[in-house]
């Protein structure tokens, strides 16, 4: 019988792929940045262009507007977990 402890959770890294995980974690650095990059040109257009100012397109601007804050917030802490290692300190939960 094993016994789960759901107040903390430590985040290492892909086991067994530590040899390469300078470079898992350089693609996703890759793929964020792309994505940070088309959200933000996304978040300029739509604002600026007259004829977007519609319920479809104002959507999208509030999808993209998640999609760079969740990035923002998780791709530091995810790329540090890759190119440096795992924290000494676990994530509190609760």
């Amino acid at each position: 019988m094993s016994y789960l402890d759901p107040k903390t959770l430590t985040l290492i890294g892909i086991p067994g792929l530590e040899h390469v995980q300078f470079w898992i974690g350089f693609s996703f650095f890759v793929v964020c940045l792309v994505a940070l990059l088309g959200n933000t040109v996304l978040l300029i257009i739509i604002p600026a262009e007259r004829s977007l100012h519609q319920p479809m397109y104002i959507f999208l601007a509030v999808l993209a507007a998640t999609d760079v804050g969740l990035c923002v917030a998780i791709a530091p802490k995810m790329l540090a977990i890759f190119w440096f290692g795992p924290s000494p300190w676990p994530l509190m939960l609760a």
